[in-house]
């Protein structure tokens, strides 16, 4: 769910996600339900350059090891991550995000930096008629 600012270039929004987790049998795990939720604050600097900061929390339910169900595996984790995106030509974008650990345990902890480019394209373009058509 979000909201757009407009006409002052920002957004807010808000994702939950439930993820069903099923044992793995080969090694009698199972590493417990997780729910997920994220907020996410951007704002547009320039036409070209957005601002955005996430706040991601994740809870994983009791895990099992070797029929063993124990509290201590409960895996909660807190990261907050800075982002910047430039619209570099149409619809590609570069983007850099770190990620920081603000609490949490049995999880990956520490700092993460990532840097990703994406673009979009029209498959229809390329063969000249839509999927329908066939």
């Amino acid at each position: 769910m979000g909201r757009s600012f407009w006409p002052i270039p920002a957004y807010v929004a808000v994702d939950q996600a439930y993820r069903i987790r099923r044992e793995n049998k080969e090694i009698l795990r199972d590493i417990g339900e997780e729910t997920l939720i994220n907020g996410e604050l951007g704002y547009n600097v320039t036409p070209k350059l957005l601002g955005a900061t996430t706040l991601e929390l994740l809870r994983g339910g009791k895990g099992t090891d070797f029929g063993i169900t124990s509290t201590s595996s409960i895996k909660p984790i807190i990261y907050l991550v800075p982002i910047l995106s430039y619209a570099i030509h149409g619809t590609t974008v570069a983007e850099a995000a770190a990620r920081f650990t603000l609490n949490g345990r049995n999880f990956p902890t520490g700092k993460q930096i990532t840097l990703g480019l994406s673009t979009e394209f029209d498959l229809n373009s390329w063969v000249g008629k839509t999927f329908l058509d066939c």
